[in-house]
C-alpha cells in the first residue's frame, strides 16, 4: 500500500491472491473481506467499491492522481477513488477552464488509459466531477450546464 494508495479492495484482493500463487475463488474473497475489515483501515466508498488509504492520506484533502498502476498497466475505472477522480477533473478544468459534462467524461477515461468511456466508466467519473463541485474545486455554470474550474481553489 506504501506505493499505491488510495487502492481499491478488489486490486489488493488481487496482490494477495498472486504473493501467494492463489487462485481467485468466492471462497477467497470472502476470507479476505473478513481479515481486511477486522484491520481497521482507513477507507472510502463508491457504491460496493472500497478504497484504501494510507494513514497520512486525507481523502476529504486528496489532490493527486495516477493514470496507471504500480506495475504499469492501465487501471480500470472501478479500482480509482471518487477522491482520485475528482483530481483528475480539476486538472483537466485547470487548462481548459470549462467543458460540457459529456467532454469532461471523455477527456478523464480517457486521461486514466481507456479507449472509450464505458457505463461503468462514466458513473465513476460523473461521481468525481460531483466530488469536485462539492468540495469546491469546480461549479457547474446554471445557465449552459458546463463544469468549470474553480479559481478559489489554485
Amino acid at each position: 500500500m506504501e506505493w499505491e494508495a488510495p487502492v481499491s479492495r478488489d486490486v489488493l484482493l488481487h496482490y494477495v491472491l498472486a504473493a501467494f500463487s492463489m487462485k481467485r475463488s468466492a471462497k477467497a474473497k470472502s476470507r479476505f473481506a473478513e481479515v481486511f475489515d477486522s484491520l481497521g483501515l482507513d477507507t472510502t466508498s463508491r457504491g460496493e467499491h472500497v478504497f484504501v488509504w494510507k494513514k497520512s492520506q486525507l481523502p476529504s484533502e486528496y489532490a493527486e492522481f495516477r493514470t496507471v498502476g504500480a506495475n504499469g498497466e492501465k487501471r480500470k475505472t472501478d479500482d480509482i477513488a471518487t477522491e482520485e477522480i475528482a483530481a483528475a477533473v480539476v486538472y483537466i478544468l485547470r487548462s481548459a477552464v470549462s467543458l460540457e459534462r459529456p467532454e469532461l467524461v471523455k477527456e478523464t477515461v480517457k486521461l486514466f488509459g481507456a479507449a472509450r468511456t464505458t457505463e461503468a466508466g462514466e458513473l465513476a467519473v460523473s461521481m468525481g466531477i460531483s466530488h469536485a463541485v462539492k468540495s469546491g474545486k469546480a461549479a457547474v455554470d446554471q445557465d449552459t450546464g458546463r463544469i468549470l474550474f474553480s479559481e478559489d481553489h489554485v
